[in-house]
């Protein structure tokens, strides 16, 4: 999951929140998560279904869609957030017109990120201007890399050697040639859940629900900062990245993009399979070091540094448990960067008694009816002609 928390003093007034189904986003997001083979555990599709997708694909396709990203086989979850220049809807053949019209875009945007993504400290430019394409910050990027003495991460080094409108042209190839592939055969299972829930949520905006609890419920545990420099909250479910949650704030500064999972409520499931939710929460619960940091947080908010001190383990492993946490909507995380805090969002007991009963009713007791989203409405009338 990509971070990327730009957060500064409280504003004076709410950013505004918007909700989009981008169907060009969510092509990209999908190669991303075909290609990142050692993440398919992570997925609430599973790594048997992704995997069966990359042996869908024409052959070397998976190496060109790899090669992209510099080694980065994420890539293209970055890729996804061009989208944001987009009007709406933002289907695949506005990215397409984009980039043949701007080829060098996806490479000032997956240099930018890597730029970011190294924990460069004596970079010689801000990742953010290089995706904006200030020449300076970029020929300053250009001259570290050309200078034999000087330290560039492999990745920037590699972008910086590869030809900007080239990059484009061969990301718009890769889309062409997965959309022509597969997509036709997955479209509709995803952008029909992700329109229901975009619809629900648009409800609950229009309705005048606090921003900070719709950005909550969609992220299932993201806390919305007040950040002046944020003006704009665009919310962009994904079926294929569920339960994972992307941040990004670099094609437009002033505007902070999430990736959001689609709600479970929206998916197409058969009545008696288990709901995604009810199989994350066991698996939060179904461990010790998990059991152990909800224990922790009942006496207050724990920074990632606390839950690894706490817990005796890596920082990685430590962080692994609070996403597993937070997927299973028994964690809400704050903050940004080093301050990023994680604290109860829920009383545990309680959300795994609700969560169990709702599936596994007690003989004589009718369970209770979850709610129903909100139906698109319907198009007005065409008068007849004539």
């Amino acid at each position: 999951m990509r971070l990327v928390d730009l957060r500064g003093t409280p504003a004076s007034t709410p950013p505004t929140i918007e909700v989009r189904a981008s169907e060009a986003a969510e092509l990209t997001r999908l190669i991303g998560a075909i290609a990142g083979e050692d993440h398919h555990s992570g997925y609430d599709v599973g790594k048997d279904r992704l995997a069966g997708l990359r042996t869908a694909l024409p052959d070397g396709l998976l190496d060109r869609i790899r090669a992209v990203g510099a080694g980065d086989d994420k890539a293209f979850f970055g890729l996804s957030n061009l989208t944001v220049r987009l009007d709406p809807p933002g289907d695949i053949d506005q990215l397409l017109d984009l980039l043949d019209r701007e080829p060098e875009a996806s490479w000032r945007l997956l240099l930018s990120l890597a730029v970011f993504d190294a924990d460069w400290d004596d970079a010689p430019a801000d990742g953010r201007a290089i995706a904006a394409g200030d020449l300076d910050a970029l020929e300053a990027i250009r001259g570290c890399c050309d200078t034999p003495d000087r330290y560039a991460p492999e990745a920037v080094r590699t972008l910086v050697a590869t030809d900007p409108a080239a990059h484009g042209r061969e990301v718009a190839s890769i889309l062409r040639e997965v959309r022509d592939a597969i997509w036709g055969k997955l479209r509709e299972e995803a952008m029909g859940a992700i329109e229901r829930d975009v619809t629900y949520r648009r409800a609950r905006i229009d309705a005048g629900d606090d921003p900070a609890a719709v950005v909550l419920e969609a992220t299932n545990g993201f806390a919305l900062d007040d950040d002046p420099t944020i003006e704009r909250v665009l919310l962009v479910p994904s079926f294929w990245l569920r339960p994972w949650i992307i941040v990004d704030q670099f094609v437009d500064l002033r505007t902070l993009v999430l990736s959001t999972p689609v709600g479970d409520s929206f998916l197409a499931l058969p009545a008696e399979q288990p709901p995604p939710s009810l199989l994350k929460l066991s698996k939060a619960l179904s461990d010790e070091g998990r059991l152990q940091l909800l224990r922790r947080m009942s006496c207050g908010p724990v920074s990632l540094s606390e839950a690894t001190e706490h817990l005796g383990v890596t920082k990685p492993t430590a962080h692994h448990h609070l996403s597993i946490l937070r997927q299973a909507g028994l964690v809400v995380m704050g903050g940004g960067g080093r301050s990023t805090r994680y604290s109860l969002r829920v009383d545990p007991a309680e959300a795994a008694h609700d969560a169990l009963a709702a599936y596994v009713p007690v003989r004589g007791v009718t369970p209770p009816t979850p709610p129903t989203p909100p139906t698109p409405p319907s198009p007005p009338a065409v008068p007849a002609s004539g």
